[in-house]
């Protein structure tokens, strides 16, 4: 890392300098994480052969850029280089445009992508991650959706196993409708995560929850059971006690996250208790209606 700041150094321009230095301290104090890569100064792009050569050294099939300044050029080298890859992480990266992810259309390996706060989602990023036919796993949070943007997500990302949207802008109840026929259709969809967003009400939740108990056919889909094992709700403080009656209906959830609601209701607890039968795990953290009296309604 150090050879590679000191040969962007000018040996006039003191500041490149005591960058420099600061990076070299924090290289001898193994304060730099081992994967994380350190940009031309005078230019700010990414090295591309140390990136790569780095890459290589532990696996080219899972990339992580996270928090990484990007332009286009290093999403065509990952093209170019890294055709195979399972996963990739773009959290917070800075300068990525939707235009980029063009080069990665059609990635037949790629199983998870995480893009946090990064793009708006829209129809046409949307259609660039129906193209990936093995993705599973997708992380889209703290971003801003539209309906365009979530109902072609829903019609070709029909592979997905689990999907994050966590404090995100714009997932209302539109969107939640959406992603029911996504979960009822291809009922493939075990995890679900809503933690911190707002936009959506009841009725959103309702959609994802309340389904025909036995094996129906409809125009659309057949319902044999609720695919769905994982949610999450917590700090989900737009919703009310009416969206807890949907756990009422029987369903599959083993793994349920309702932190910091501000619900007041001790019935809620009752009624996840009679629609979730096969519960292993309940977090139900920093919420101030929990007393004896609810944790025996949970209990029955």
């Amino acid at each position: 890392f150090y050879k590679i700041m000191s040969n962007n150094v000018s040996p006039s321009n003191k500041s490149n300098k005591s960058i420099s230095n600061r990076f070299k301290s924090a290289l001898l104090s193994n304060e730099l994480p081992s994967r994380n890569f350190i940009y031309d100064i005078n230019k700010l792009i990414v090295p591309k052969q140390k990136l790569f050569q780095d890459l290589r050294c532990t696996t080219s099939l899972d990339i992580n850029l996270n928090n990484w300044l990007i332009d286009e050029e290093v999403i065509k080298e990952i093209a170019r280089e890294c055709r195979d890859i399972k996963k990739l992480h773009i959290n917070y990266s800075i300068g990525l445009l939707e235009n980029n992810l063009k080069y990665i259309k059609g990635f037949k390996q790629l199983n998870t992508l995480t893009m946090r706060k990064t793009l708006v989602i829209d129809s046409t990023l949307t259609k660039i991650l129906g193209s990936l036919p093995a993705l599973t796993e997708l992380d889209i949070s703290e971003n801003t959706i539209d309906l365009n943007g979530m109902n072609t997500l829903c019609l070709t990302c029909t592979k997905l196993k689990s999907i994050v949207l966590q404090y995100m802008i714009g997932l209302n109840d539109s969107c939640l409708l959406q992603l029911a026929s996504l979960l009822y259709t291809h009922q493939r969809l075990i995890k679900i995560d809503l933690n911190g967003s707002l936009d959506f009400t009841d009725e959103g939740i309702l959609s994802l929850l309340s389904y025909p108990t036995n094996s129906t056919t409809s125009s659309n889909y057949t319902i044999t059971s609720m695919p769905l094992t994982s949610l999450s709700i917590s700090n989900c403080t737009n919703l009310t006690s009416l969206a807890f009656t949907g756990f009422r209906y029987k369903n599959n959830i083993q793994y349920l996250y309702m932190n910091s609601l501000n619900i007041k209701d001790r019935n809620i607890y009752e009624w996840v208790s009679e629609g979730c039968n096969n519960i292993i795990h309940v977090d139900f953290k920093y919420n101030n209606n929990i007393d004896d009296y609810s944790l025996l309604l949970l209990g029955k």
